[in-house]
């Protein structure tokens, strides 16, 4: 079963995001923390995509998906409570396309999305040029 890592230091949006992904047929682990996700991330790297939050307590979202970069075969996807003008909005990202989808998000928005990156990285190019 593919594994998806989320993100946010909301547990509702949290709980969300694993009862909507599970539904779909995939395995989900949420952290609260950036910083306890990247601890997951170094016991176990078997993610095909990681999503998270822009803004959380500790480091944002960028941040974090920076932080794991050192997991080249991760495709990640962002979430920021901004209006629904940050639609598609981009992040700097060093070798990584990452969008930046707004909060509250559409669901089906968000599983074509992660459908995407999922294909992406299952077919193992994990970076768009």
């Amino acid at each position: 079963m593919d594994r998806l890592l989320f993100v946010d230091d909301e547990p509702f949006v949290l709980r969300a995001l694993k009862r909507t992904f599970e539904l779909e047929g995939f395995e989900v682990v949420t952290a609260q923390r950036p910083a306890d996700a990247l601890d997951l991330l170094q016991k176990d790297a078997g993610f095909v995509v990681i999503g998270s939050d822009y803004r959380m307590p500790d480091m944002n979202g960028a941040e974090f998906l920076h932080g794991r970069a050192s997991f080249p075969r991760t495709a990640t996807a962002c979430s920021s409570p901004r209006s629904r003008s940050s639609r598609g909005r981009r992040l700097d990202q060093p070798g990584r396309d990452l969008s930046v989808r707004p909060k509250p998000w559409d669901r089906d928005d968000l599983l074509a999305i992660v459908a995407e990156q999922w294909t992406t990285t299952t077919c193992g190019a994990t970076t768009r040029r």
